[in-house]
């Protein structure tokens, strides 16, 4: 027989808080089962895990040949490559891995050997580790500069001082292990 609702047996008052008592006990019992996934945050500037290099060639994408090497741009799409050149010499290229960084603080990692923009403001910042990388940590990093770029803008473009003073989190061990 389907239950029917008698509103003459509910007792509004002492009955939804014995609900409410329930579902609190419910959630209790429910959150003792998640483990616990607290990650100490310990926190450094930019500076102290990357050296931070200005943007490189001086020469624009026109001016080169065709060829092989990524040329980074200021622009955010296809990983700020706008295409691929063939260097007038071997001193403009950056060696990968690498981060990248617009004026407006769009971190793209560079897994390729390449040429990067340089020549003003609006020149790309490049990121090398100070010590090996993995492709989780470098994604890691990446996204944490990529998280505060609502602080730059046409008025306060990235620079390589305020990107040194760009304070990121450490990746946790146990992050890195389990992801990449």
């Amino acid at each position: 027989m389907p239950h029917s609702y008698s509103p003459e047996k509910f007792n509004i008052e002492t009955d939804s808080k014995n609900l409410e008592e329930k579902a609190f006990d419910n959630l209790k019992l429910i959150l003792k089962k998640i483990p616990d996934v607290s990650i100490p945050k310990q926190k450094t500037l930019i500076k102290n895990i990357f050296d931070v290099l200005p943007g490189g060639s001086k020469i624009g994408f026109e001016n080169y040949s065709p060829g092989r090497i990524p040329y980074v741009s200021s622009g955010s799409e296809n990983n700020s490559v706008i295409g691929f050149v063939r260097p007038k010499n071997n001193k403009e290229i950056t060696k990968a891995p690498a981060i990248t960084v617009t004026a407006f603080c769009n971190a793209n990692i560079q897994f390729l050997d390449f040429i990067g923009r340089g020549n003003g403001g609006s020149a790309i910042k490049t990121l090398i580790p100070k010590q090996k990388m993995s492709s989780g940590e470098l994604l890691w990093y990446s996204s944490q500069i990529n998280s505060q770029s609502w602080r730059f803008n046409y008025g306060i473009m990235v620079s390589l001082e305020r990107l040194e003073k760009i304070t990121v989190t450490i990746p946790p061990n146990q992050f890195l292990k389990n992801i990449f």
